[in-house]
């Protein structure tokens, strides 16, 4: 589709191109990161970016081994070229909440994506972020780091892909990531105070009518002690 760049295939005997659009060339197989990472792993593989010279653009290569009958020599390979900004902009359809962003590292820690158009294809060490951070991406941190940029404090995630072992890390403000839970716990407290108040009233209307009974037969009392004698058969029968 429109992701692809181009499609080729390279016989090792000859050490040459074969594109899908019937142009053909020389390889130098011995210096693509792709060869030896086929020849090595003897399966499908994902290159890191790379310029290619072509097309002369900088591309991403899924390449894999064509086996002779036996399975036992690699006769050839089979690939793909992903143009970067193709990648790129794949990548950004990509939206971690309202103002989080995504970066991809590739596994020698070249940034193959980036919500700052700078870093693309630069390496980690080259960039004025902590060495912290860097060490993180260097050592293929799986976890969630937090860490301040600039005055603002954000949490990221980093996970390896299974596929090609890249890095994607997302990255949120810790105040957008914690509005939701403060949003909750505001919510829970306002229900809080609600469902307590209604528990008072309710406790205090109980109280109140068993306290009734008992409140008419004090007053009963006090107008009997200052001789009223017409109060008591009276409340003896409100209280039967």
């Amino acid at each position: 589709d429109e992701k692809v760049l181009q499609v080729w295939i390279v016989d090792v005997k000859t050490d040459s191109y074969l594109f899908s659009t019937g142009v053909t060339g020389d390889v130098d197989m011995e210096e693509k990161e792709w060869y030896r990472m086929a020849l090595e792993q003897r399966k499908p593989v994902v290159s890191d970016p790379y310029l290619d010279s072509y097309s002369g653009q900088s591309v991403v290569s899924v390449v894999t081994p064509v086996f002779s009958g036996d399975g036992a020599q690699i006769n050839g390979f089979m690939g793909l070229d992903v143009s970067m900004n193709s990648l790129s902009e794949l990548l950004s359809e990509i939206k971690v909440g309202e103002k989080g962003y995504m970066e991809l590292l590739s596994n020698s820690s070249v940034y193959i994506y980036s919500n700052d158009p700078t870093s693309i294809n630069k390496n980690v060490d080259e960039l004025d972020i902590s060495e912290e951070y860097k060490k993180n991406v260097q050592d293929n941190y799986n976890g969630v780091y937090d860490f301040t940029y600039m005055g603002v404090g954000y949490t990221s995630i980093f996970r390896n892909s299974q596929t090609t072992s890249w890095l994607a890390i997302a990255t949120l403000p810790l105040s957008e990531m914690n509005a939701t839970r403060n949003h909750l716990m505001l919510l829970m407290a306002v229900l809080s105070i609600l469902i307590l108040c209604i528990l008072i009233v309710v406790i205090v209307s109980i109280v109140r009518k068993m306290m009734r009974p008992l409140a008419d037969i004090s007053t009963n009392m006090e107008q009997f002690a200052r001789g009223s004698l017409d109060v008591v058969p009276a409340a003896i029968w409100r209280q039967r």
